[in-house]
């Protein structure tokens, strides 16, 4: 997987590192360090798409939100084949949900929540699972923008 992200995605060298080691925490099964790393490498991978394909004057607003940058590559997806859109809308739904807004106060101890965790109302999103999730979602995020760049 990380020899496939270094050979098809641009954005993959500068994060090669934090992925790296990302993944061998993972095989270590430190779960928790593995959300924890991996979790806003999402984000600054969709970043670093987004200001070298959109216009300087729209990067502003991008920069500002997780939401914003996800909504834009929400867009690219409708913009493709109706078929392919079919197919990888479904799948980008637990991702927005991953990044959605969340009332500290109704938050469960438990939520896989960006917000959540990465502000520590979360303090039990340590799970093989999530971590998993968050490992296949940026191989999701690399197949999707190498997809779309080449489309």
């Amino acid at each position: 997987m990380l020899q496939f992200w270094k050979s098809s995605n641009p954005y993959f060298i500068e994060r090669e590192k934090i992925l790296r080691e990302s993944i061998e925490a993972y095989i270590q099964e430190n779960y928790y360090l593995t959300v924890y790393s991996l979790l806003p490498q999402i984000e600054g991978i969709i970043s670093d798409y987004l200001i070298n394909s959109k216009p300087p004057k729209e990067l502003e607003s991008i920069l500002l939100s997780p939401e914003k940058k996800l909504e834009l590559i929400e867009e690219s997806i409708l913009n493709l084949d109706t078929m392919i859109t079919q197919l990888i809308k479904p799948a980008f739904s637990p991702l927005l949900n991953l990044y959605k807004f969340t009332n500290f106060l109704k938050c469960e101890r438990t939520e896989f929540n960006r917000h959540a965790i990465l502000h520590g109302i979360s303090t039990q999103f340590g799970t093989k699972a999530n971590a998993l999730k968050l490992i296949l979602f940026i191989d999701f995020i690399f197949s999707l923008i190498n997809f779309i760049d080449n489309k």
